[in-house]
């Protein structure tokens, strides 16, 4: 089975068990398996071969969350095209048995194996977008970890989260005394130091890297042939963050609707789109991917030629990273996703959905729990009717429902050369 998430995420390949003398053994039917599990179960002797072995000076090994995606594959890739950087043996290490992407075509190594491990216990930095497993397998102050993040977030997130577990406050502590972490603003250089219990000197504002692809706009003309956009007057995104995630609920969902609005009628929405001419991109978070998708299969929203269904798993077979789509839309609804802070350095309209926003409150959290607002330039939505006048209203103005102001708290830099800044402040440690 090919997947983009973690091993422990993903079905589990088929086990066979054999029951030899009263002992139940069991066989995977992928080998790879026996080493995840062997990573698994030995992290001390990791931790302590890692104190043992030398670093290279010149190694970097790149992980992300999924594989190959977001602001450490974004970086990566500009690494490998800079001829004047630091790094001289640069690779990858996957986290997904299978990841089902041939984005690195250089060296990438399956983490839970002995080559996997050999080369991250031995490389003095490492260079990642979440505080992963593969912090759980190191202990020595001889690396140093650059944490590129995935955003800027709206949502509780490091400390205040109230999901740790003790294997992530441990990560968390690692990265605070051994590691960096890039942000946009000086806003979220104060909220990044408070929730990871940071030293601001080890967060540096430099951009985040997944933003540098919004101004690369060489890949709008494929994206518009790709989900056949040319023929609508507006194109909309509706990518809301996630609800649950995996065994963890932070809101109890039920799919009866795409936007959980109590008086939402499908037929009415679907005709609304085609008297308006409206082209509806929905991109579900990878974490509900698999019911979202479901649910609007089994209710025919993929059979409108109105909507366009966006899965992770699609932009990556077609090399696109979502941020690029933002640049062929008029309009971004979510909820409480970093993806409308990405958006807004384009002054476009964004609407919000406060569907679930008091049990939001009490799941998961905000990071500025009686001011979160600050940090989502914008308009809110409160119901069904609203949000087909703003969306009509947003679509129609064509510019932002903010103002500047709002986004210099986000930003301190609105270009395209975020790596660049990291990449020098890397250089230079």
């Amino acid at each position: 089975m090919n997947s983009l998430f973690h091993l422990e995420h993903i079905e589990k390949e088929e086990c066979i068990i054999i029951n030899f003398l009263g002992i139940k053994i069991p066989f995977y039917t992928n080998p790879k398996r026996y080493y995840y599990n062997f990573c698994r179960d030995n992290k001390f002797i990791f931790r302590l071969l890692d104190r043992l072995l030398p670093k290279d000076s010149a190694k970097v090994a790149f992980t992300s969350y999924p594989d190959f995606s977001d602001s450490a594959y974004i970086f990566y890739d500009y690494l490998k095209k800079t001829e004047q950087n630091k790094f001289k043996k640069i690779f990858w290490l996957k986290e997904a048995i299978n990841s089902g992407n041939d984005k690195v075509i250089h060296k990438k190594y399956y983490i839970h194996s002995f080559t996997g491990m050999w080369n991250l216990l031995t490389s003095k930095y490492i260079i990642h977008d979440h505080c992963s497993k593969f912090l759980d397998y190191i202990s020595s102050d001889r690396h140093v970890c650059f944490n590129l993040w995935h955003g800027s977030p709206i949502k509780a997130i490091g400390c205040s989260d109230s999901g740790l577990t003790a294997n992530t406050k441990r990560r968390y502590k690692y990265m605070a005394n051994h590691g960096y972490i890039f942000v946009s603003s000086d806003i979220y250089r104060i909220i990044f130091s408070s929730m990871f219990q940071m030293n601001p000197n080890r967060i540096p504002i430099t951009g985040v890297a997944r933003t540098d692809v919004i101004f690369n706009r060489g890949q709008s003309p494929y994206i518009k042939d790709k989900y056949n956009l040319h023929n609508f007057d507006k194109v909309v995104l509706y990518a809301p963050t996630y609800k649950t995630r995996y065994s963890r609920v932070d809101v109890k969902i039920k799919y009866e609707n795409i936007f959980g609005f109590e008086h939402y009628n499908q037929k009415d929405f679907l005709q609304y789109l085609k008297e308006n001419n409206i082209c509806f991109l929905i991109k579900p978070h990878p974490f509900e991917e698999k019911q979202f998708v479901k649910f609007l299969q089994d209710n025919n929203y993929d059979k409108s030629e109105n909507i366009r269904i966006i899965t992770f798993r699609d932009l990556v077979v077609s090399d696109i990273n979502l941020n690029e789509i933002f640049n062929v839309t008029d309009l971004i609804i979510s909820d409480f996703s970093s993806i409308t802070i990405d958006y807004a350095i384009l002054n476009k309209p964004i609407l919000y959905l406060y569907n679930y926003l008091e049990n939001y409150k009490q799941g998961r959290g905000f990071i500025l729990p009686d001011n979160f607002n600050i940090l989502m330039p914008g308009e809110t939505v409160l119901n069904y009717e609203d949000l087909k006048e703003k969306i009509l209203k947003c679509c129609n103005n064509k510019k932002a429902n903010y103002t500047e102001a709002e986004t210099d708290i986000l930003y301190k830099y609105k270009d395209g050369n975020s790596c660049a800044r990291i990449l020098e402040v890397i250089k230079n440690l």
